[in-house]
Protein backbone atom coordinates (compact mmCIF):
# COMPACT_ATOMS: atom_id res chain seq x y z
CA UNK A 1 0.00 0.00 0.00
CA UNK A 2 2.23 2.73 -1.46
CA UNK A 3 0.59 6.28 0.43
CA UNK A 4 1.63 9.76 -1.48
CA UNK A 5 4.55 11.87 -0.16
CA UNK A 6 1.75 14.44 1.15
CA UNK A 7 -0.81 12.13 3.81
CA UNK A 8 0.61 12.69 6.69
CA UNK A 9 0.04 10.04 9.83
CA UNK A 10 -3.15 10.33 11.83
CA UNK A 11 -3.41 7.87 13.95
CA UNK A 12 -7.71 7.92 13.69
CA UNK A 13 -7.67 7.66 10.34
CA UNK A 14 -5.03 5.65 10.02
CA UNK A 15 -6.87 3.10 12.69
CA UNK A 16 -10.16 3.83 10.81
CA UNK A 17 -8.46 2.63 7.56
CA UNK A 18 -6.35 -0.32 9.25
CA UNK A 19 -9.08 -1.98 10.50
CA UNK A 20 -10.59 -2.49 7.05
CA UNK A 21 -7.15 -4.80 6.19
CA UNK A 22 -7.32 -7.09 9.29
CA UNK A 23 -8.01 -9.88 6.77
CA UNK A 24 -4.87 -9.32 4.05
CA UNK A 25 -1.56 -9.23 4.95
CA UNK A 26 -0.46 -5.65 4.16
CA UNK A 27 2.90 -4.32 3.55
CA UNK A 28 2.87 -0.02 3.84
CA UNK A 29 4.88 2.37 1.87
CA UNK A 30 4.59 5.33 3.68
CA UNK A 31 6.28 8.28 2.57
CA UNK A 32 5.68 11.37 4.46
CA UNK A 33 8.00 11.68 7.89
CA UNK A 34 5.79 11.86 9.92
CA UNK A 35 4.64 8.06 9.72
CA UNK A 36 8.39 7.51 10.94
CA UNK A 37 7.47 7.81 14.57
CA UNK A 38 7.13 5.12 17.15
CA UNK A 39 3.28 6.41 17.41
CA UNK A 40 3.23 5.29 13.71
CA UNK A 41 4.49 2.22 14.29
CA UNK A 42 2.69 1.15 17.00
CA UNK A 43 -0.49 1.37 15.08
CA UNK A 44 0.81 -0.65 11.90
CA UNK A 45 1.72 -3.16 14.68
CA UNK A 46 -1.38 -3.46 16.59
CA UNK A 47 -3.27 -4.00 13.13
CA UNK A 48 -0.94 -6.31 11.72
CA UNK A 49 1.01 -4.21 8.89
CA UNK A 50 4.31 -4.00 8.21
CA UNK A 51 6.50 -0.71 6.74
CA UNK A 52 8.67 -1.46 3.60
CA UNK A 53 12.29 -0.70 4.16
CA UNK A 54 13.26 1.68 0.91
CA UNK A 55 16.63 1.59 -0.90
CA UNK A 56 16.96 4.67 -1.30
CA UNK A 57 15.49 6.17 1.47
CA UNK A 58 13.15 9.04 1.27
CA UNK A 59 13.54 9.83 4.95
CA UNK A 60 16.66 8.19 6.98
CA UNK A 61 14.33 5.91 9.05
CA UNK A 62 12.61 4.91 5.76
CA UNK A 63 15.99 2.26 5.48
CA UNK A 64 14.14 0.12 8.07
CA UNK A 65 11.47 -2.03 8.34
CA UNK A 66 8.65 -1.18 10.95
CA UNK A 67 5.21 -1.87 11.94
CA UNK A 68 4.33 -5.60 12.11
CA UNK A 69 7.41 -7.91 11.96
CA UNK A 70 5.63 -11.08 10.78
CA UNK A 71 6.35 -9.40 7.41
CA UNK A 72 9.28 -8.07 5.31
CA UNK A 73 9.89 -6.15 2.05
CA UNK A 74 12.23 -4.25 1.16
CA UNK A 75 12.18 -2.01 -2.13
CA UNK A 76 15.44 -1.61 -3.57
CA UNK A 77 16.39 0.57 -6.34
CA UNK A 78 19.73 0.75 -5.58
CA UNK A 79 21.87 3.18 -3.69
CA UNK A 80 23.78 5.39 -4.23
CA UNK A 81 22.84 5.01 -8.17
CA UNK A 82 19.04 3.98 -9.02
CA UNK A 83 18.41 1.23 -11.18
CA UNK A 84 21.60 0.39 -11.79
Amino acid sequence: MQLPPKLAFHARVATAVLEQLSDVRVVCEPRNASWFTEHADIVLREHRIARMASDPAGVPDAAQLGGFRGLEYHHLHGSPRMYW
